[in-house]
């Protein structure tokens, strides 16, 4: 009885395994036919079928997102693969993308196009100031671990020992690092006039 059942739990898991590859077989398919007709309308000097592959772009880019929650709460569903190769058939072949982008999404985004922009913006401008701290974070953490390391020196003044990384444009010349400076005017008992340098 126990032996059954294990031989039907593993056909059941390979069924799925297989339904679940043709359904990808057959979306990729479609996004390939899809974009081999963008190419050719790229050529094309008519604008109507480039308007309708971008929408189907559009559309198929909305379904992408949301597919990241709906494979979370759907994918136990009976026929949920086979529900989702449909809705890229009716996309991709039969201008479904135009029609709910014409009945349904115009409208709606539309209606909320500056929310939507600000939203972006925002977001866009909270990952570039946490992505410009990364490089920060990341010596901070070195010089945790690795004492020694020269701290950076803001603004040309020295708070710890180390290489200035926005040298003042009004410092001495000469200084880099800590308390040592470069002799700008040559070697002891070298000439100390420039021009002699350059002869």
């Amino acid at each position: 009885m126990g032996a059954g059942l294990s031989v039907l739990a593993d056909a059941s898991k390979l069924a799925n395994l297989m339904r679940a590859f043709f359904s990808r077989l057959v979306i990729r398919a479609i996004l390939l036919y899809v974009g081999w007709k963008s190419f050719k309308s790229l050529k094309s000097e008519c604008r109507d079928d480039d308007a309708q592959h971008l929408v189907f772009w559009f559309v198929y880019s909305i379904m992408e997102f949301l597919e990241v929650f709906a494979d979370v709460i759907l994918f136990w569903c009976p026929f949920y693969y086979e529900a989702k190769m449909a809705l890229v058939v009716y996309l991709g072949l039969f201008n479904g993308a135009r029609t709910l982008y014409r009945r349904y999404l115009f409208n709606f985004l539309s209606a909320h196009e500056g929310e939507i922009d600000r939203g972006l913006k925002e977001m866009i401008e909270s990952v570039e100031k946490k992505a410009n701290d990364i490089p920060r974070k990341i010596m901070q953490r070195f010089r945790e671990a690795i004492p020694g390391i020269p701290a950076p020196v803001e603004g040309g003044k020295d708070t710890k020992e180390g290489i200035p990384i926005n040298p003042d444009s009004e410092a001495p010349a000469g200084k880099v690092v800590s308390d040592h400076t470069i002799d700008t005017n040559g070697p002891p008992g070298g000439p100390t006039n420039q021009e002699e340098w350059k002869e």
